[in-house]
């Protein structure tokens, strides 16, 4: 079977603070080709402080941030609201997909409130949802 996505695979950012979330999500985006570069976060504020400290420099940030919803301290939502504040490249160059373990409602309703978010999945990560993503990343960004 070709698990193969196309391209080199995109730089990705994954946030996630549930230590096996974090490993299925990064196993799946490098098996499937997805990714060709992984920066992981287990918290949100130091990811903040990563796209901050880089965002001016575009070989530095990602093209997809994967972003788990629910996390103690600063949640997906919070870091959509500072997200939007940092200045410079990055809202025009990383998109993000918004992860989480349910299906909640209330969640898709806030997540349309985002223009950088570019899809909701739940977890784990499925091929035939990467496969997709994949083709709606080219049609926006790339």
């Amino acid at each position: 079977m070709d698990n193969e996505i196309g391209k080199t695979g995109y730089k990705v950012m994954l946030i996630d603070d549930t230590e096996v979330d974090a490993f299925i999500s990064k196993r799946m985006l490098m098996n499937s080709n997805f990714s060709s570069e992984i920066i992981e976060f287990n918290s949100a504020e130091k990811a903040l402080d990563y796209l901050t400290e880089n965002k001016l420099n575009l070989a530095a940030l990602p093209q997809v941030i994967f972003l788990d919803i629910h996390m103690p301290a600063m949640d997906g939502f919070d870091f959509l609201e500072k997200f939007r504040l940092i200045e410079g490249e990055v809202h025009a160059f990383s998109k993000v997909v918004m992860l989480s373990t349910t299906n909640d409602e209330k969640d898709l309703s806030q997540i349309k409130k985002y223009p950088n978010v570019l899809k909701f999945l739940t977890k784990p990560l499925k091929i035939d949802e990467l496969q997709a993503l994949n083709l709606q990343i080219d049609a926006t960004i790339l």
